[in-house]
C-alpha cells in the first residue's frame, strides 16, 4: 500500500479518535452541569475537570485502554465450555490456588 495512503489513514483515525474523546468529555461535562448541581448543590465543572472525571471512571471500571486494545476476556469461558465436569473442577481449583497462593485441596476440613 502507498505510504501516503497509510499516513492519511493514520491521521484520519487519530483525528476521529480525538474528536470522539472530545465528544465524550463534552457529554460528561454537560450531564454533570445539568444534573449534579440541581441534585446535590455542588458546583459546575469545566472541560478539564470533565476529562479528569472521565479518566477516573475509566480507571475505576478497569477500562483503561480503548476497546480495540482489550484482550479477549472469554478465553477461560471457551476453554471451560469444551471440558468435562471433572476437568472444569480441576481447572477452577488450579485458578483459585493461583489466586490464593494456597492448596485448595487441603482446605476440605
Amino acid at each position: 500500500m502507498n505510504v501516503w495512503k497509510l499516513r492519511a489513514k493514520f491521521m484520519l483515525n487519530m483525528t476521529g479518535g480525538i474528536c470522539m474523546i472530545a465528544l465524550v468529555v463534552g457529554i460528561v461535562m454537560w450531564l454533570w452541569n445539568w444534573l449534579v448541581p440541581s441534585i446535590t448543590g455542588w458546583s459546575n465543572i469545566n472541560y478539564w475537570q470533565a476529562l479528569g472525571l472521565t479518566l477516573l471512571f475509566r480507571f475505576l471500571n478497569g477500562n483503561i485502554l480503548p476497546p480495540m486494545f482489550h484482550i479477549q476476556k472469554r478465553g477461560s469461558f471457551e476453554k471451560m465450555k469444551k471440558m468435562s465436569v471433572e476437568e472444569r473442577s480441576a481447572f477452577i481449583r488450579r485458578q483459585l490456588s493461583r489466586l490464593s497462593h494456597e492448596d485448595i485441596d487441603n482446605e476440605k476440613a
